[in-house]
């Protein structure tokens, strides 16, 4: 059986959007996956949806689909922007720009399609294929 919860952020670059996407997953994820799971979930969401307000203009929405049996997360956060996600060669010295390599680095899996005039990056956690940071 999975589960869904979808969330739209129509106010553009708000403070609390970032909270409010992390609450969201971890509420949905519950008690029932494992802490390194959760962990990356909400690391992960919280990178997403800050990417999309910081480039993006407009809101940004999220979509994401849990599954007990097997255990497994989707996580897709959809912006107003058609630029293709990059993943930068920032110097692991610098404040920003890390966001991707995270997503790539935590994720099993991860990509971007086109989405109506913008796009949506996802992620997702498989039980057994999360990697440990």
């Amino acid at each position: 059986m999975s589960e869904f919860v979808k969330l739209s952020f129509e106010e553009p670059h708000q403070r609390a959007t970032p909270a409010k996407a992390r609450e969201a997953v971890q509420q949905l994820l519950g008690d029932d996956a494992p802490i390194a799971m959760i962990r990356d979930a909400v690391l992960l969401t919280s990178e997403l949806v800050t990417n999309a307000l910081l480039h993006a203009p407009g809101g940004c929405g999220l979509e994401a689909r849990f599954s007990r049996n097997p255990l497994w997360l989707r996580v897709d956060v959809s912006d107003s922007s058609a630029r293709p996600p990059r993943l930068s060669e920032t110097s692991v010295a610098a404040l920003g720009g890390h966001g991707l390599r995270m997503v790539e680095n935590l994720s099993s899996r991860w990509g971007w399609r086109p989405a109506g005039d913008g796009k949506s990056i996802w992620f997702e956690l498989i039980d057994g294929a999360t990697r440990d940071a």
